[in-house]
This record gives C-alpha cells, sequence and structure tokens, in this order.
C-alpha cells in the first residue's frame, strides 16, 4: 500500500523461495518513493502492486 504521500505503508508476499529473501526485497519496496495515485483529482492511498523475480545460483 501506497499512501497520498507516495510513502510505503505496507508489503504483502505471496510466494517466496526464502524468508530472509522476503524480508530484504520488503525492506527494499518500503524504503522507495512513489507517485501516489489520485482520486477525483488529489492524491490518495492505493495498492501499488508489481513483481520481482530473482534467481538463485548454488555454487
Amino acid at each position: 500500500m501506497v499512501d497520498s504521500e507516495g510513502n510505503a505503508q505496507s508489503v504483502n508476499v505471496y510466494v517466496t523461495p526464502d524468508a530472509k529473501l522476503s524480508e530484504m526485497a520488503g525492506f527494499v519496496a518500503m524504503k522507495e518513493k512513489y507517485k501516489p495515485a489520485r482520486c477525483a483529482g488529489k492524491p490518495c492511498a492505493m495498492p501499488f502492486p508489481y513483481t520481482m523475480t530473482f534467481t538463485r545460483k548454488w555454487f
């Protein structure tokens, strides 16, 4: 969720290969500044869905 000022309010992870990776990706997403949605011409809170895909290689 992104608030009316473009600040992240929450992150949901639905599928993950690793809990620590999800924690790190969520931290990055929460620190990002977003452009807020507009409702009736005014900034408003709204979900901001996106997908991240990671590839892990074991050595």
